[in-house]
């Protein structure tokens, strides 16, 4: 007697190694309707993996792997980022772009938390309200151990991929100027406190000054937060100062020979023709 029980329809699985093929660029196999090869198309290349069963991630999920790897090794090693991310090293690198690249956006996630930190216990305004920001962000990033010990091991490519965080950095030094009421004065504003000039050209000598403190080590010298306190305030304080224009310089000058008193002793026959020579 015949079976009566229905037939199932067939499933099709389809094999990891079909999505390698299929997420290959410029492969033609599968191309939705109206757009370019899936190579070329973001919505193309995260569907078939999806088709695939190939997992999709993206740049912040790779960021926070890699800070958690950072943290634990003092490294970035991409392989075992891939891993803890469960993707291939290929897939890593479509994502992040290269090694240096994942390192400076890392380096930037910590130094924005410690800055964050830094910002929410500030007390005071002004001058002191930069410094006190300053004083705390540099004790945070002095103590965490990874970052020393990296910038110790990769000396090259910190330096390298510390142009990503001193781009970052300038960007977040400007907003903290204006925060603490120290943006940048008009042109014709001579009284009220605040950066003369160019705010930017500030704020880029104290994001050196700061990060002369990562470096000092490997300089062979120990980083002193009191000597880079007193630069930065130094830097500030003139920085705030007005600056004058030439024709009062020359009129405060003017006020001054005129009633600064010569003594007696240098109008004497003997001295006065020595005085007006210079000798």
């Amino acid at each position: 007697m015949a079976s009566t029980t229905p037939l199932r329809p067939a499933t099709i699985r389809l094999p990891r190694s079909l999505g390698a093929v299929l997420l290959r660029p410029g492969h033609s196999a599968v191309q939705p309707r109206g757009h370019t090869a899936p190579g070329h198309s973001a919505i193309g290349r995260h569907a078939i993996a999806r088709l695939a069963g190939a997992r999709v991630i993206t740049l912040d999920q790779a960021v926070d792997a890699g800070c958690r790897y950072f943290l634990r090794c003092a490294t970035l090693d991409l392989e075992a980022v891939a891993r803890d991310l469960a993707v291939s090293r290929a897939t890593l690198y479509r994502v992040v772009g290269s090694r240096d690249r994942l390192l400076g956006e890392v380096l930037w996630r910590l130094a924005a938390g410690a800055l964050d930190q830094a910002r929410d216990r500030r007390t005071s305004d002004g001058i002191e309200g930069v410094l006190e920001v300053v004083r705390d962000f540099a004790r945070r990033m002095l103590a965490t151990r990874p970052l020393r010990a990296f910038v110790a091991a990769e000396p090259e490519t910190a330096t390298r991929v510390m142009v990503t965080v001193h781009r970052r950095g300038i960007a977040a030094a400007g907003a903290l100027f204006d925060e603490v009421g120290l943006g940048k004065r008009g042109p014709f504003d001579l009284t009220t406190a605040g950066l003369v000039n160019d705010p930017e050209r500030v704020a880029y000598l104290l994001i050196r000054i700061v990060e002369s403190l990562c470096f000092a080590e490997h300089a062979g010298t120990r980083p002193d937060l009191d000597l880079t306190e007193q630069t930065i305030r130094a830097l500030l304080v003139q920085a705030c100062t007005p600056r004058q224009s030439r024709l009062a310089r020359l009129r405060a000058a003017a006020m001054c020979l005129l009633w600064t008193p010569i003594p007696e002793a240098l109008l004497s026959e003997s001295r006065l023709p020595l005085v007006l020579t210079g000798a």
